[in-house]
């Protein structure tokens, strides 16, 4: 072989190990992971999402939790961490180059689906960064649920009443659009919703604790909060910047000093307050 074939040819093995390169960088690739955990003790579950679509819910076991991810190689980096000891599940999917996230290219995507134990008192942190998020946490026994989305899409449900009392649930929307539903069936103590820029609807219809309490946070946007109808109400509604919003409240209320009462409030039983601080844009309050 003389010298111009012998650089030919290892031109074209370059270029042929380049595109093998490039193949094995774009396959797809799935994880399904599956642990026991002890439900006679917490259990704790860290789930940090890059970009994606992500679905949380509750699983068929009382006592297994099962964690799947579907993403390209070489653009996501995987991590499925049970430590038996601490009864703690770490799953973490992240994404290489985060300033191709809004790349239309599907190998920037991901999806991420996890099973919930519905026998464990559980402990939920859950974050992401931007894509889609439905959360069915209804039936479960969950202690405390913290979730926090920067960008996209959140969507939560609690179609079922929690199995226990929740000590606090935290949901913060950054920007984009923010559903929840039914959250009075997460049968929280203490609640804190904090909406972003963008579209938030907040339903608490459900079976409320009594003596709960809720704090609503808006900063840019249109908002509507539906109030519970089983239980009496008290809504303090302000903020510094309240006059900047436009404020619609309807349902039977009556004022004592700063707080709004729904008309049944001194004959009902369960009661439950709500602290609303409105921001830059339509506020709609819907009561009984």
């Amino acid at each position: 072989m003389n010298g111009r074939s012998g650089v030919i040819a290892l031109a074209v093995l370059s270029l042929c190990s380049l595109a093998l390169a490039e193949e094995r960088e774009d396959r797809k690739f799935s994880d399904e992971k599956s642990f026991l955990v002890r439900s006679s003790e917490p259990f704790y579950i860290d789930v940090e999402v890059t970009a994606g679509e992500v679905i949380i819910e509750k699983g068929s076991s009382a006592d297994s939790v099962t964690a799947v991810l579907d993403y390209t190689e070489g653009e996501f980096k995987p991590k499925i961490d049970f430590d038996e000891k601490r009864n703690r599940l770490l799953v973490k999917l992240t994404k290489r180059n985060w300033h191709s996230v809004n790349d239309k290219d599907d190998r920037n995507w991901s999806s991420v689906l996890v099973r919930l134990p519905s026998g464990a008192e559980t402990f939920l942190d859950y974050r992401l960064k931007a894509g889609e998020s439905e959360l069915q946490l209804g039936g479960l026994r969950l202690k405390e649920v913290n979730i926090s989305v920067w960008a996209g899409q959140l969507d939560v449900d609690f179609e079922t009443p929690n199995l226990i009392p929740m000590d606090y649930l935290e949901i913060n929307a950054k920007v984009g659009e923010a559903h929840l539903s039914n959250l009075g069936n997460a049968r929280y103590k203490e609640a804190s919703v904090d909406g972003g820029i963008g579209q938030l609807d907040v339903d608490f219809s459900g079976e409320l604790e009594p003596d709960s309490k809720a704090w609503i946070d808006l900063d840019i946007g249109e908002a509507t909060v539906v109030l519970p109808e089983t239980v009496g109400v008290r809504l303090n509604v302000g903020g510094m910047f309240g006059f900047l919003s436009s404020k619609r409240i309807s349902g039977s209320f009556f004022k004592r000093g700063r707080f709004y009462y729904s008309d049944d409030y001194d004959d009902v039983k369960t009661k439950s307050t709500f602290h609303i601080t409105p921001g830059l844009g339509e506020l709609r309050i819907e009561g009984k």
